[in-house]
């Protein structure tokens, strides 16, 4: 049985007061996991809540089952007498999720057959396909081909014409939870709307509408519509919106920094007045889903929808040593937000007592000019550590995306070093599908895009040459390591 002790800090956010909407402004590595699945324990003992009465909402499947694996654990060790059956009905998902299940719950208030399967990527394609064939069937590509429309420019055939800019709208608006009624709407009373969505909007909102039409004869929801027909029920049904706010006592919300417009939207409709009984956790810091139209400004905000906030903020950090500490508040320390203080630079994140007085290696962060040039200084920087006596199993390339593989083979390749004879036996990761080479077994690739990270180089060297071919031979100088000497 493990034992949580919460630091202050944490033991402040834990015990915030039911009624009174709580924000916990958590860095990255500072135990929010933890912190949210002690709320839901500390709620249940000291609010006498019952666990179907507390909403928990998260952003990925993956961090939902985590999340229900911790919360179980925890309410296991605090002995209330809660066993696997009660727990069972307890409503910790995502957005998407928990959209779902209250769809199924209301089918037929929403106008959805509960057993019909979610609709698919390629089912979607299909349908938008359709509706476009069917708005140029009509001959209503005569609309948008007149050359003397002054928007014209804006939206050429040949790269894809109204057609594109309209579906990329309508993913926009399904983000938002905005159906097409409220979309025409907002066009025709904003004087702020520019000519070019003005002269589009009825190619958007036709599209729309005809995509929509197909998914409700065929009887599916699809991804944007679990959080859209959520939204639309809780705000159109007062009854299911009484029985919802009746039910969810508390609502806490992991990865608040990530939401969206719907989710926000949902997020109102389900709970009280002022928000008292809602606490989210996030870290602007950490937002990451801006092209899924997740909003910042929702955690930023949150005291301006919700008066009276309860201020939570989470600052040391139980993940990382204090080297890494110092590269990431400095790498956060322009990121300026405004108010409250929470988002100034000013807080940063400190080690926990286990890391406090660890003296060790220095890191360092290098930009380069392109993936090619960074992916020659890794293969100079690994040749540095191979001549200083270090294994290549004690060496690590993290790479953000599986796409990029291919530079970094090929720069270790041109190197002499041919990852799958020199880097050992089992291989970890491939490449992405097509690109024939397997990778550096005993690595776990990710080029941090900016920066590199390496160890004690108190002084940038020079980016190699990404056209070169071969490795640099022993004492060259230019075109070194912009990693510098590493031990």
């Amino acid at each position: 049985m493990s034992r949580f002790l919460p630091n202050a800090g944490q033991e402040r956010a834990i015990e915030a007061h039911l009624d009174v909407p709580t924000r916990v402004m958590a860095g990255a590595g500072t135990g929010k996991t933890e912190v949210i699945s002690r709320r839901f324990v500390h709620l249940l003992q000291e609010e006498a809540l019952r666990p179907d009465q507390i909403l928990v909402l998260t952003f990925s499947e993956h961090g939902a089952a985590e999340m229900r694996a911790r919360i179980f654990r925890a309410v296991a060790e605090a002995g209330l007498g809660f066993g696997r059956l009660d727990l069972a009905g307890t409503w910790i998902s995502t957005f998407n999720s928990f959209g779902a299940r209250l769809l199924k719950e209301y089918g037929l208030l929403a106008g959805i057959d509960p057993d019909t399967p979610l609709a698919t990527e390629i089912d979607l394609l299909e349908l938008e396909r359709g509706a476009m064939e069917r708005f140029l069937e009509a001959g209503f590509r005569e609309a948008y081909s007149n050359p003397e429309d002054p928007f014209a420019g804006d939206y050429p055939w040949e790269d894809g014409g109204p057609l594109a800019l309209a579906s990329d709208l309508i993913g926009q608006l399904r983000n938002q939870a905005v159906w097409p009624e409220g979309f025409l709407e907002e066009i025709e009373t904003s004087a702020q709307s520019h000519g070019a969505y003005r002269a589009l909007a009825p190619l958007v909102g036709w599209l729309y509408r005809e995509s929509l039409a197909e998914l409700v004869r065929r009887g599916q929801l699809d991804y944007d519509r679990q959080i859209m027909g959520a939204v639309a029920l809780l705000e159109r049904q007062p009854g299911v919106r009484a029985w919802a706010q009746d039910l969810f006592q508390a609502i806490l919300v992991d990865e608040y920094q990530d939401t969206n417009y719907a989710q926000e939207r949902l997020l109102d409709a389900l709970s009280a007045g002022n928000r008292a009984n809602v606490t989210v956790v996030g870290d602007p810091r950490q937002a990451i889903y801006g092209w899924r139209e997740a909003r910042v400004e929702n955690i930023a905000h949150f005291s301006v929808k919700s008066r009276g906030v309860f201020e939570a903020p989470l600052t040391e950090n139980y993940r990382s040593r204090p080297p890494i500490l110092k590269v990431a508040n400095r790498a956060i320390e322009g990121y300026q937000f405004g108010d409250p203080p929470e988002f100034e630079a000013g807080k940063v994140l400190t080690p926990g007592d286990e890391h406090a007085d660890f003296e060790g290696a220095v890191v360092s962060l290098q930009a380069a000019p392109g993936r090619e040039a960074e992916a020659w200084a890794v293969t100079d920087w690994i040749r540095r550590l191979r001549a200083q006596g270090l294994a290549y199993r004690d060496i690590v390339i993290l790479i953000r995306a599986r796409t990029y593989l291919q530079a970094y083979l090929e720069a270790l390749e041109a190197a002499g070093r041919d990852p799958l004879r020199a880097f050992g036996r089992r291989r970890l990761l491939q490449p992405a599908r097509g690109a024939g080479r397997r990778a550096p077994p005993g690595h776990l690739p990710r080029p941090l895009g900016r920066p590199l990270a390496g160890q004690d180089a108190p002084e940038p060297g020079c980016w190699p040459d990404p056209g070169r071919g071969r490795e640099p031979g022993p004492g060259q100088t230019s075109g070194g390591s912009a990693l510098g000497n590493a031990p």
